[in-house]
């Protein structure tokens, strides 16, 4: 995949969330599917938290020779 592809992936899920996501309630995200399965509303803080992280390396790419990535899970 091009990078360029990447980009226009990453452009286009906020407005593709919004979609997927318009006219759900309160209950419906905060609803777990099944025990021990992520809500909505989690996997919605689970991404915000992963784009802040990527945001931090790819400023470290974009301004450091040689960065130092610590390992997240």
């Amino acid at each position: 995949m091009a990078l360029k592809d990447v980009f226009a992936i990453l452009e286009s899920t906020p407005a593709k969330l919004r979609r997927e996501l318009a006219g759900l309630g309160a209950k419906q995200l905060r609803a777990r599917p099944a025990p021990g399965k992520w809500s909505i509303q989690e996997i919605l803080a689970h991404l915000a938290d992963v784009e802040q992280l990527m945001r931090g390396r790819v400023e470290a790419i974009r301004t450091q020779d040689m960065p130092h990535f610590e390992s997240f899970d």
